[in-house]
């Protein structure tokens, strides 16, 4: 009902609502390698988010972000293509099994 809502009312009726490919890749990497070595996912991935807060106080208070400066567009591009392959592989994946 809240996505309707904003949908409605936020002057992008297409908007995404929910994470982005990096954030859904994360969390089914993280879900997936839970699954397998029998590890309770909740608080694991709790323990995950509080390991990236650690470091993201570190890169802060070190004044690291000028670091991203570095980064290429090239660097950004073959993010870009292995988020795309993830999208696109998964289903036909998913869609091989359902016909097995």
């Amino acid at each position: 009902l809240g996505g309707i809502i904003w949908g409605l009312f936020s002057g992008q009726p297409m908007m995404l609502i929910g994470p982005t490919g990096p954030t859904i890749v994360f969390e089914g990497v993280i879900y997936l390698f839970a699954k397998e070595n029998n590890i309770n996912f909740f608080p694991w991935r709790f323990w995950t988010g509080v390991w990236v807060f650690v470091i993201l106080i570190l890169v802060v208070i070190t004044d690291s972000s000028y670091l991203v400066k570095k980064f290429t567009r090239f660097t950004e591009e073959v993010f870009a293509a292995l988020i795309a392959y993830i999208f696109i592989s998964e289903p036909l994946i998913s869609i091989d099994h359902a016909f097995k």
